[in-house]
């Protein structure tokens, strides 16, 4: 290439290199009034020949390479201000880069936060999928999600609104689906305000016992308006005749009487408990 063609060529590129720095300068202003109006949007990369290029600086053997490296640097950041902004929804490293997840953070300190929300409502998760979670934390060495509230007020770490309110599943053999512990003096472990004919806990247990309570003293307290205890009577009158029984068991008949089985086994043994009219 002779001297006139290179400089030809400088040309070109120079002409192209203001087309785009004049373009760029454009889509720059676009940028800082997103950014005004409370878009994040990730800071495009510049190199340190911001600003207005001399054509004639450029037009030299030595200018050769910063041409290079300022066209590399403006093709560069007008690519990245092109990018919509309407996929700017990952969050890494505060940068928010285009993903396919609504938002996505990370953080590689130990205690450190992945994102962080700060508004009336810090974080709001919405999902129409069928199944899916609106808000869905996973840890494989702690809680997938930790809830922390007021420690005066009257309100909850966590809150569920739903026909159930919250679900717990486990599949841990021994493990509970639902664990309540206080940590204090006096409380309790795990409180249900029934409504109605609903009560307040529901204990269900298609193979096994429905309601289990221990304690160092009393398996069971029971306190009542009417009455302390209610037991349903069976539709049947008479002792059970049939299945396998346990000792300690008490049963009502459709009368109204109680039996006491003092034998376990097939029908068990059964002791009346005599009352007198009162």
């Amino acid at each position: 290439m002779c001297d006139g063609d290179e400089g030809l060529s400088l040309d070109a590129l120079a002409r192209r290199l203001e087309a785009l720095e004049q373009e760029n300068a454009g889509l720059r202003d676009e940028v800082s009034a997103l950014k005004g109006s409370g878009t994040r949007l990730k800071a495009a990369p510049f190199s340190g020949f911001e600003g207005t290029v001399s054509r004639r600086s450029l037009l030299t053997k030595g200018g050769v390479v910063a041409l290079g490296a300022v066209a590399a640097g403006t093709l560069l950041s007008t690519r990245e201000a092109r990018a919509d902004t309407t996929s700017f929804d990952t969050v890494v490293a505060n940068e928010i880069v285009a993903s396919t997840r609504g938002m996505r953070g990370y953080n590689t300190a130990q205690f450190g936060v992945g994102i962080r929300g700060e508004a009336t409502t810090g974080v709001l998760g919405l999902s129409g999928a069928f199944g899916a979670a609106g808000v869905l934390g996973r840890n494989a060495n702690g809680e997938g999600v930790r809830g922390e509230g007021s420690t005066f007020a009257d309100v909850a770490g966590v809150r569920g609104l739903g026909k159930a309110g919250v679900w717990g599943s486990s599949a841990a053999t021994g493990y509970e689906g639902v664990y309540g512990q206080h940590t204090g003096s006096a409380g309790y472990g795990v409180v249900g305000d029934g409504k109605g004919n609903g009560a307040g806990v529901l204990g269900r247990n298609g193979a096994g016992v429905g309601v289990e309570g221990r304690d160092s003293k009393y398996g069971g307290r029971f306190a009542g308006t009417r009455a302390q205890l209610a037991l349903v009577p069976k539709g049947t009158v008479g002792k059970p005749t049939s299945g396998s029984h346990s000792r300690g068991e008490i049963f009502m008949d459709s009368v109204a009487t109680l039996f006491v089985c003092t034998k376990g086994g097939t029908s068990g043994t059964w002791r009346k408990v005599t009352t007198t009219a009162v």
